[in-house]
């Protein structure tokens, strides 16, 4: 009877036992599951995160490449700016007096040319240009010179009608220092004036 009294608390301890082992299989087993799904999820979330680090590096990459090439391009618009610089510097940076006709010295200078020589000048209700002398280095450039003696040789005692058609001498195509002459008739300097309001200057060297 002892015995199996004895037997009895055996078996039933094992079940107990059996029963505890059966939930703490349970467990681990939601647990496992858990651990798997994280798993999963840990290994799509390193495959999306290794797809993105792709495509940054392609895109830096490519950032790069446009990079240099912008790189490039500024080193070259440096130079450019460089050598206009160095053409400025030189005096040659001018618009080209033979490819446009003015209104006028102060015309010329106002579009950019800046040296002193022969260029073409149109009158409003005028037919035909005329070449004058601009003289664009003294006192801020853009004056018309319409006389210049060097030497006294040329006689300006002159009738109305030699100043009104202008004296023979006449203005080199490509002449850089202005030689002894009346720029142009008087009749030319009356309608040049009427453009607009002008300004004249007489300089008097007494080296002859």
């Amino acid at each position: 009877m002892v015995q199996t009294n004895e037997i009895s608390k055996i078996q039933e301890k094992n079940r107990l036992l059996e029963g505890k082992v059966s939930d703490i299989e349970a467990r681990h087993r939601t647990e496992l599951g858990s651990i798997r799904k994280e798993k999963e999820l840990l290994q799509q979330l390193v495959t999306h995160q290794i797809s993105n680090i792709r495509e940054l590096e392609k895109r830096l990459h490519t950032a790069s490449s446009n990079s240099s090439g912008l790189q490039l391009q500024q080193l070259q618009l440096v130079e450019t700016v460089r050598q206009l610089i160095n053409l400025v510097s030189q005096g040659k940076a001018m618009v080209k007096k033979e490819d446009k006709i003015f209104r006028d010295c102060a015309d010329a200078l106002e579009s950019g040319a800046n040296m002193s020589g022969v260029y073409t000048i149109h009158i409003e209700n005028m037919t035909n240009s005329h070449k004058v002398y601009c003289q664009m280095e003294t006192s801020g450039g853009g004056w018309t010179v319409i006389q210049r003696r060097v030497n006294g040789s040329t006689d300006f005692q002159r009738n109305w009608r030699e100043y009104k058609m202008a004296f023979p001498e006449r203005i080199q195509r490509n002449s850089r220092t202005p030689k002894q002459f009346s720029c142009s008739r008087n009749e030319f300097q009356h309608k040049r004036c009427r453009q607009r309001q002008l300004s004249l200057q007489v300089r008097i060297d007494v080296n002859w």
